[in-house]
């Protein structure tokens, strides 16, 4: 075979396998129709031609560089595709590549082998108080609700749904299968095996956001196979984008929360009453039978990966961070003896600072007279938000209303409206500064800049699809949150403005 017909065959082959590699499976129930390609289903098809069209001129150039450029031209011709691909995707994908290596395969079955062994050490200190943290007893749970999770989002079965999920990823389900319904669509999922479950976290009666327990927790990784399709108005049936069969592997980690049970031995409470109170229990009865925990949060492998590093509380006094934050809260309320009638707060200091090391030099010397202004009190409080936040993704909200305005909550949710949402997976503070201090206004206010790291995007709320940001990328963004003082005793600081970076689309 000539060589340059050779070199033309290995270009157009590169190209081809470039568009047709699948995209990662994201098979579950739950998981909507953004994975899924429809020809000639919705919107969103506009600009194809013309995108075409430029791949044809591409594709015709290149061409014509390899036939009538000789040895030369052939050349050029793949050191163009190589530049070309280097610079949209090779730099990200060989960091993802590096990335995912140690998230994913033999790497990660090691590391979460070696979390998991830690957690059962903690698991069994927890069970000699309450059996239902058991490892063996744990898994078994976890199986049969992945199992009559997966059984239910098959048969579009809201009612048993409903006694499998808490109600804030319930809301976000009954979305998807409201989306599915109006497009004349069935997602089907079907196992092929039973799934592998791995006890991989525990909390119990972890509360981040102050004083008090909160419902207790568990972290399994659950590696399974299964057959994934959407079946439209017309019969036909559509596999995952990029996928050459029904059949995918699917590795997610579930947070299930405890099932409340009420006093006296009555049976079973319902779990939606307790759980969260934003939705109508009247729509949300558990009629199902008891079970020890429900499903309250999804992640895909590699933004729940954080999992296998979070901190793990077996008792509700193992968390020393959440102990010693209250310690500094409690210490600071009793330094806020109100100050005389003649003096006020705003009066010792010159007025509004704008310049970070004044700011926090301001706020020393207001804590001597009020500890709520050291620094160290607000910290404290903007820890506690960013855990809500990322609590109340999936989960209950009430922890995040308890230390922001409704507004900011709402804008910290759903920052482009009730149609989206903001999710934001393991996040990690990296840096907390105060930015500028107000102590004259009713009431004081403090600014404060809090720089993350985590997985941060906008997602669909009927389609589950992603508008703006990654899953697959960790970021790092600093949020600007306005805390404003306040009389709640547990905590004193309560945000009431957000200023958010925009997402890359």
């Amino acid at each position: 075979m000539p060589r340059r017909r050779l070199v033309l065959l290995l270009l157009v082959a590169g190209v081809l396998v470039m568009a047709l590699l699948p995209a990662v499976a994201l098979a579950r129930g739950g998981s909507g129709v953004g994975g899924f390609s429809l020809g000639g289903e919705g919107g969103g098809s506009g600009g194809g031609a013309g995108k075409g069209f430029i791949i044809y001129i591409a594709l015709r150039l290149l061409i014509d560089l390899v036939l009538f450029g000789h040895g030369v031209g052939a050349l050029i011709a793949v050191g163009l595709v190589l530049a070309a691909w280097i610079y949209f995707y090779g730099g990200r994908w060989i960091g993802d590549w590096f990335t995912a290596q140690r998230r994913r395969g033999p790497a990660q079955r090691r590391e979460a082998r070696r979390r998991e062994r830690r957690v059962a050490l903690a698991a069994a200190e927890a069970a000699d108080a309450d059996g239902a943290f058991d490892p063996e007893r744990v898994r078994a749970a976890a199986q049969e609700l992945f199992v009559d999770v997966q059984s239910a989002w098959d048969r579009g079965d809201v009612a048993t749904l409903r006694t499998l999920i808490a109600p804030r990823l319930l809301g976000e389900w009954e979305r998807r299968l409201d989306e599915l319904s109006r497009r004349g669509l069935c997602n089907h999922v079907e196992l092929t095996g039973p799934p592998k479950v791995q006890f991989v976290g525990i909390g119990v009666g972890a509360r981040a956001t102050g004083p008090g327990e909160g419902p207790d927790r568990v972290v399994v990784r659950i590696d399974a196979r299964l057959r994934d399709w959407i079946v439209d108005a017309r019969g036909r049936e559509h596999n995952e984008r990029g996928a050459a069969t029904k059949t995918v592997r699917m590795r997610e980690y579930w947070t299930l929360v405890r099932t409340p049970v009420n006093p006296a031995g009555s049976g079973p409470a319902d779990p939606q009453a307790s759980l969260d109170a934003e939705f109508d229990l009247s729509l949300h009865s558990n009629s199902g039978p008891a079970r020890e925990w429900m499903l309250a949060s999804i992640e895909q492998g590699a933004e729940g990966a954080y999992q296998l590093e979070a901190k793990l509380v077996q008792t509700g006094w193992a968390d020393a961070d959440a102990l010693r934050d209250q310690a500094l809260v409690e210490q600071a309320q009793a330094e806020a003896a109100p100050l005389g009638s003649d003096l006020s707060l705003g009066e010792l200091t010159d007025t509004t600072v704008a310049i970070e090391t004044d700011a926090r030099a301001r706020a020393l010397d207001l804590s001597l007279a009020d500890g709520r202004f050291a620094p160290d009190v607000l910290e404290v409080a903007a820890r506690r938000a960013v855990a809500a936040w990322a609590q109340a993704i999936d989960g209950e909200t009430r922890p995040l209303l308890s230390l922001a305005s409704p507004a900011a909550s709402d804008e910290m949710l759903h920052p482009a409206g009730p149609r989206s949402r903001l999710v934001v997976r393991g996040p990690r503070i990296e840096r907390i500064t105060v930015v500028s201090l107000d102590a004259k206004a009713t009431p004081p206010i403090m600014a404060v800049d809090v720089k993350i790291t985590g997985r941060r995007y906008l997602q669909d709320r009927a389609t589950a699809s992603i508008v703006a940001g990654s899953d697959i990328h960790a970021v790092t963004f600093t949020e600007r949150w306005t805390f404003s003082l306040s009389d709640a005793p547990d905590n004193p600081w309560q945000i009431s403005a957000v200023t958010s970076p925009a997402l890359a689309r």
